[in-house]
């Protein structure tokens, strides 16, 4: 019936979808979380030894398995690093490429569809709006759909983030 396949909707879960990151964002965050990690991993070393050494008047590391556990941290952590400090570098140099397309693609949106256009569209298709919510859905879900037909391998995230940079600036600027 109707009802059993309008129940049936509703109880889909969404599809799963993130919150778009741009490159420069992401660098910053692996490159501060290595230098934390390799900081807290180094202290830790550092500390252990002059334990061990009988420089710092605590005794850090004095049973075998305390020793093991406290080493195997510090270590732990500077494998952290060095994990985060790789994804770090390889991040920045797509920082470049993806700053290049944002503005390619921008300037390609601008220079093709106006508030007129993009609103004559969404009238047609779905007839005067009068909530600005849903208008404001609308002319976002429209803005996307242009920016996926010129693109279609664009990860969906980054697209909504783009579509709302570029409802932001036509419709606000």
């Amino acid at each position: 019936t109707d009802e059993t396949q309008r129940i049936a909707e509703e109880n889909e879960s969404a599809p799963y979808s993130h919150v778009y990151e741009n490159c420069k964002d992401r660098y910053q965050n692996h490159f501060s979380t290595a230098v934390t990690f390799f900081l807290v991993g180094t202290g830790l070393l550092l500390v252990l030894i002059l334990s061990q050494a009988g420089i710092l008047p605590m005794q850090i590391g004095s049973s075998l398995l305390s020793l093991l556990v406290i080493s195997g941290l510090a270590v732990l952590f500077e494998v952290v690093a060095i994990v985060s400090l790789r994804r770090a570098l390889q991040l920045k140099t797509q920082i470049a490429d993806e700053e290049t397309l944002t503005a390619e693609l921008t300037n390609w949106f601008l220079t093709t569809y106006d508030k007129h256009q993009i609103d004559t569209s969404i009238t047609a298709v779905e007839g005067e709006i009068d909530e600005e919510e849903v208008l404001y859905l609308k002319r976002i879900e429209r803005i996307s759909c242009y920016l996926n037909r010129e693109n279609e391998h664009l990860d969906p995230a980054y697209a909504a983030k783009l579509a709302e940079d570029l409802y932001g600036m036509i419709y606000e600027g």
